[in-house]
């Protein structure tokens, strides 16, 4: 078995050396299979799970081809995280896809430079896998990793860097228990923010400290 250096983290794209995927509830559709043996990369979900086995998500060709399911660790050749890809670069003949010239823009940024930040969503994976999934209309998807908590106006500072982007830029924090919009957190007026978590989607005045919220594989 290989030795990996973790355990796998919400929206890690992992190369799976195994094709056989335990499934959540709905039937697994056609496709998967072929989706999986032309581009052996899914990413790690936000679920709750019994035992060790890791929430994955399949993506297909079509945007509407998304499905869920579970892989074991010993089926992991390989994980990428999103930080891992900010200086990633797409093939020649699509980097200037507005995603793509997001993420040169915001890697210039030396305000950005100390978080724990990187492209998530159709971006990230392109990046990991090289699978042509980015389209002239995606947003880029940014996933910020932080474990200590920050406030509101800090978060507003953040946003401020992320403004003029030619690509309209969708930030997510991910805390040790879950996750949340920047720009939410950011400008909202009320105490609380939607937070995700395995469980589901709640209210919480800190998202740095949510009961039952840490993922259960992990």
């Amino acid at each position: 078995m290989l030795s990996l250096p973790s355990l796998p983290e919400t929206h890690d794209l992992l190369r799976l050396s195994s094709l056989e995927l335990e499934q959540a509830s709905a039937v697994k559709p056609e496709w998967v299979d072929a989706a999986l043996k032309a581009s052996p990369w899914v990413v790690v979900r936000r679920a709750s799970t019994n035992g060790n086995l890791v929430p994955v998500g399949v993506r297909g060709k079509d945007r509407a081809q998304r499905w869920a399911g579970f892989v074991n660790p010993e089926q992991i050749a390989q994980i990428v995280s999103p930080n891992q890809l900010r200086k990633s670069l797409a093939e020649n003949s699509r980097r200037c896809l507005r995603a793509f010239d997001s993420l040169r823009f915001l890697g210039m940024k030396v305000a950005l430079n100390a978080l724990d930040w990187g492209p998530g969503g159709s971006t990230g994976f392109e990046l990991a896998s090289g699978s042509p999934t980015v389209t002239e209309t995606s947003d880029l998807d940014i996933v910020i990793r932080s474990p200590e908590p920050f406030d509101r106006a800090f978060a507003r500072s953040i946003c401020i860097q992320l403004e003029g982007a030619p690509a309209r830029v969708d930030t997510l924090v991910e805390t040790p228990c879950c996750g949340f919009s920047l720009d939410e957190y950011a400008h909202s007026q009320l105490d609380k923010v939607l937070v995700r978590t395995g469980a589901g989607r709640i209210l919480a005045e800190d998202p740095w400290d949510v009961r039952g919220g840490r993922q259960s594989w992990r």
